[in-house]
């Protein structure tokens, strides 16, 4: 939902108070109200359109609405870079992290500076490129000497090499073949020689529910945590774990994966290792027969 629904702007909160009830209100103007005996009956029904009916209802839902019980914040990555939730969330301890879309985290130095030159930072923002390299630099230093869990998704491999795209501080960028294979090789690198970043790898949407919503990447930590949506639209495409409940439940998540009490996650390294060359492999496949080249046949329709 949260990605599917991106597009609107609602928030989720906890709380007991509306168990077993519906209640909906606009201020001045109508409420609706509903106690429920199952989950597919209603026992009452009440309506109103009188303002002395409908504020009260509204006064008291806002009231219980506050930023304690609010599950998740929608927020952008300028704003977690200057007010350094990036930041926290990169010198935090107990680090897990879920990659469903490949990230600017496993970028070597070179390719780091290629892409930085591509993207364009609008005023305003509180961001400049200088920000960027001293987050890159500090990443790559918290990567050599913090004990971190990372769980890749086979597609993100698949979208890197075919789609070609990365989340690059939520700029999406397409890699050009050579840079893919860049980005593959000191991927494998960490893999093979960093002793501090420990690996699994899934095929599998570990939600049979949501194959085809897979593309999620998922920042937990002992201080910080949060999600990067990967939206059609880009809206409402970073979101930060408020409530302690949806943190547990986003840890639970992850620490069953990692355990692979569903017998789906590849630990060993040298198999994962053996997958990114494969990766590697396929790219240079596709760059021998530079699929660039080749006009797109829409164009030779008349």
């Amino acid at each position: 939902m949260m990605k599917e629904e991106a597009g609107l702007d609602f928030h989720l909160y906890k709380g007991k108070q509306a168990a077993g009830r519906m209640l909906f209100t606009v201020k001045d103007d109508f409420m609706i109200s509903g106690i429920l005996t199952a989950p597919n009956r209603c026992m009452s029904v009440t309506v109103s359109s009188e303002a002395e009916n409908c504020n009260p209802l509204y006064d008291s839902i806002r009231n219980l609405c506050t930023r304690e019980t609010l599950l998740y914040r929608n927020t952008t990555m300028a704003e977690m870079v200057t007010g350094n939730g990036y930041i926290r969330s990169i010198l935090a301890l107990h680090q897990r992290w879920m990659i469903g879309q490949m990230t600017e985290h496993f970028l070597p130095d070179d390719l780091f500076e290629e892409l930085l030159e591509q993207i364009e930072i609008e005023d305003g923002e509180g961001v400049d490129k200088d920000m960027l390299r001293q987050l890159h630099l500090l990443t790559k230093k918290a990567m050599e000497e913090t004990s971190i869990k990372i769980i890749f998704h086979g597609i993100a491999f698949s979208n890197l090499t075919v789609e070609s795209e990365i989340d690059f501080y939520d700029h999406k960028i397409s890699l050009t073949l050579q840079q893919r294979t860049r980005y593959l090789e000191h991927l494998l690198e960490l893999c093979t020689k960093q002793d501090t970043l420990h690996f699994r790898l899934i095929h599998e949407s570990p939600v049979s529910d949501f194959q085809y919503a897979v593309t999620q990447s998922i920042f937990l930590s002992d201080t910080f945590s949060y999600v990067r949506l990967n939206t059609e639209t880009g809206k409402n495409n970073l979101a930060v774990l408020n409530h302690p409940d949806m943190k547990m439940i986003f840890g639970r998540f992850f620490d069953i994966i990692w355990s692979d009490q569903n017998g789906m996650s590849r630990s060993d390294q040298e198999e994962i290792a053996s997958f990114i060359r494969h990766m590697i492999h396929r790219t240079e496949i596709i760059s021998s027969i530079d699929l660039e080249t080749i006009p797109d046949s829409s164009e030779n329709i008349d």
